[in-house]
């Protein structure tokens, strides 16, 4: 199993977790707009987009949640299969990770 250090995903100008994942918030992670969904707090969204997304990237990126912080698409697509991915609704995320798989060493 491959294995990256945090903070070392090379999105470039993807954005594609803040625009179709919901963002889960820890108990401590206050501040935030905030959506529920099924009892847990969730970063807002409008529409499908992240609710602090701009057309400049994060407008929170200095103080983003930890999940943000922490994300990285290879581990998901390292994880799971593509069948999963669709079954979780994740696989632009899926596809993405195994693009930066094929294409990009890890550090």
């Amino acid at each position: 199993m491959r294995t990256f250090r945090t903070g070392s995903v090379p999105c470039g100008d993807c954005r594609m977790c803040c625009e179709n994942e919901l963002v889960p918030l820890r108990d401590e992670e206050v501040g935030y707009e905030v959506e529920m969904v099924g009892g847990l707090r969730f970063l807002a969204h409008n529409g499908r987009k992240c609710f602090y997304l701009t057309q400049e990237g994060c407008s929170i990126y200095a103080r983003r949640p930890m999940i943000c912080r922490e994300f990285d698409c290879r581990v998901i697509a390292a994880k799971i299969s593509k069948s999963k991915a669709r079954k979780l609704r994740c696989e632009d995320t899926w596809k993405k990770g195994r693009k930066l798989l094929e294409t990009i060493q890890p550090g």
